[in-house]
């Protein structure tokens, strides 16, 4: 009974050792925000400039047929 009660003990102990761990990872990830936010300007990328896609339109057209023939089956 008493190695029973040692291995709650352990477990309980444990848990508790991962559970203040996770809360100051949170708490850590926070302050990191926090610390990070008035550099976030210099983090983002600009967007991408889309070219245009040459794209035959009977291609489009095949290929929206054929999809739109699938759906059906």
């Amino acid at each position: 009974m008493e190695l029973l009660m040692d291995g709650f003990k352990l477990a309980g102990l444990g848990m508790t050792a991962v559970f203040l761990f996770l809360i100051l990872v949170v708490f850590i990830i926070g302050a990191t925000h926090k610390l990070v936010k008035p550099f976030e300007h210099l983090l983002e990328e600009p967007a991408a400039q889309a070219k245009p896609a040459n794209v035959d339109p009977r291609m489009a057209a095949a290929a929206a047929f054929a999809a739109n023939l699938h759906k059906k089956n």
